[in-house]
């Protein structure tokens, strides 16, 4: 899960010099801490919960939101006071701020979490704060400030939605570049449709600085993008050496450190 800052103003990133391996070293807690994302999903271990609750959320009309290129990924900034989220594992009230995704340079990886070890070839994050807490900055560092929405992605057909956001990548090619994204888009259109299905556990946000804050809710069912909406995101470039393809930008699977997976079934 990407946070909004621009990579070249960072040490860490995703290449042999600076990729997750080595982000201890300026972010111990990407050893030392105990809850860690992403993580793989074990299917036949997880345990079906039958107190969690469906997914409810809104996003309101989602006009004249700001697109980015962070370096690390492409992001789209939300309105918080125009939707919510609510039900499954939340207590509480929590607010959409951003939506990103991680990738992979080829078909079979890409997906920060996997299920029973496979990879997908993408997977999308929307991003939400604790309305608890004042604003998103000031939940990012609490046991309970986030919870991200993650959609696993396979190559397939169009996706209809999200070409809205794939139709506009050429405009964000370079690192730090920005643009309003005038056309009205739903984050819930990216869920999966129909089955609503899910695995959640207590994990950590997958770029530095790694809080251990985010209450993760990952869809069992994954969402199909056309391989030419995936090779825009591959044709977006980094910042970190000149028109390097952002690709491979995503952390691999963790350790749970005792952690177990719950699965809510619709």
């Amino acid at each position: 899960m990407a946070l909004n800052f621009l990579n070249q103003f960072l040490k860490w990133g995703y290449g042999p010099h600076n990729g997750p391996h080595t982000w201890s070293n300026w972010y111990p807690i990407a050893e030392e801490g105990v809850r860690q994302s992403p993580v793989d999903v074990p299917e036949k271990e997880v345990e079906q919960d039958s107190s969690l609750l469906p997914i409810s959320c809104n996003y309101g009309d989602g006009e004249y939101c700001k697109m980015n290129n962070t370096g690390a990924s492409w992001m789209l900034n939300l309105w918080p006071e125009e939707n919510w989220l609510r039900g499954g594992p939340l207590q509480g009230e929590y607010r959409g701020f951003q939506v990103h995704a991680h990738w992979g340079s080829s078909p079979g990886q890409g997906s920060e979490h996997t299920i029973s070890g496979q990879s997908f070839d993408a997977e999308i994050h929307i991003v939400h704060y604790n309305t608890k807490y004042e604003n998103s900055g000031e939940s990012l560092d609490k046991h309970d400030g986030l919870a991200v929405l993650g959609m696993l992605v396979k190559t397939g057909k169009p996706h209809p939605h999200f070409d809205i956001i794939a139709r506009h990548l050429c405009e964000i090619h370079e690192s730090g570049s920005e643009i309003m994204l005038e056309e009205s888009f739903n984050p819930e259109l990216l869920l999966p449709e129909g089955d609503r299905s899910y695995y959640t556990y207590p994990g950590s946000l997958t770029t530095p600085p790694l809080f251990e804050s985010v209450t993760w809710i990952l869809f069992c069912s994954p969402i199909e993008l056309s391989e030419d909406q995936i090779n825009k995101m591959r044709s977006l470039t980094t910042g970190c050496e000149s028109s390097k393809c952002m690709v491979d930008n995503y952390r691999p699977p963790l350790d749970k450190k005792g952690r177990k997976i719950k699965k809510f079934c619709q």
